[in-house]
């Protein structure tokens, strides 16, 4: 069953009220009707099944049938470190990584990076970009989407960010990601992990430096040179196999 987030707030006694985007979402799209179940989970990540008990133009209103409390996830946290590119493919790299289980997602500004942050413009593109996390988390039944921040400056990320174990993907490194996890410990004992991507025109030398001297391993995504949001995809399907994480096939990740 498909999962949509709502507020606690949105709760009393059992009973609640959904309006805007999702209240148009369930209605229109999906064409929901009185006596439907649906999936909620609040920002607590408790769970509902929700009976609709009614609808209006403006709102949709359901009693609760069932919750549950999760118990927290044995799955471990990954951190993507994405240097900011064109708005479209940033974008689908957002929602790739929001469907394959990413935790965090944090945009960098690299050396080469082209794309950068407009002045007073932060607060529409984030609304933008987490809607675009919280409807692939949903679309792909997480119980949370992942947590995004501001855009930050490379250097100043590897100075200040402290990572269990870190992975930078350079197009120039020779050593594939199997052997360079094969030299660490079990990825499972370590939280959390982060991987850092470049932007289109790559990381240059001395970032690759500065995150190695910091403890990042630099690994190859093989002899061919890859688009960032190709780049991407692979690298979290790579980690998240490591980690076991298609191997949980029964329940929803948090």
């Amino acid at each position: 069953m498909p999962i949509f987030f709502i507020r606690k707030a949105d709760l009393k006694d059992d009973r609640l009220v959904i309006s805007g985007k999702l209240c148009h979402h369930l209605k229109n799209s999906l064409r929901h009707q009185v006596d439907d179940v649906i999936q909620l989970v609040d920002e607590e990540k408790t769970s509902y099944q929700v009976s609709i008990t009614g609808m209006t133009d403006q709102s949709l209103e359901g009693k609760v049938l069932r919750r549950e409390d999760h118990p927290p996830s044995d799955t471990l946290p990954l951190i993507l470190a994405q240097a900011l590119i064109k708005r479209k493919n940033m974008e689908v790299i957002l929602q790739k990584a929001a469907e394959l289980g990413v935790s965090e997602v944090v945009p960098l500004i690299t050396e080469r990076t082209i794309i950068h942050p407009q002045e007073g413009r932060w607060d529409h593109q984030r609304k933008r970009w987490e809607e675009i996390l919280l409807e692939a988390a949903q679309q792909s039944e997480h119980l949370s989407p992942p947590r995004l921040h501001a855009p930050v400056d490379f250097k100043s990320w590897i100075r200040h960010h402290e990572t269990g174990i870190g992975f930078i993907f350079w197009e120039k490194e020779t050593r594939p990601l199997k052997q360079a996890l094969a030299t660490l410990p079990p990825l499972q004992s370590v939280s959390p992990v982060t991987l850092i991507i470049g932007p289109e025109g790559g990381l240059l030398q001395n970032e690759i430096d500065m995150a190695r001297e910091k403890g990042y391993s630099s690994v190859s995504l093989g002899r061919h040179k890859l688009r960032s949001e190709t780049a991407v995809l692979a690298a979290i399907t790579l980690l998240q196999d490591e980690l076991e994480y298609f191997g949980s096939a029964t329940n929803p990740t948090i």
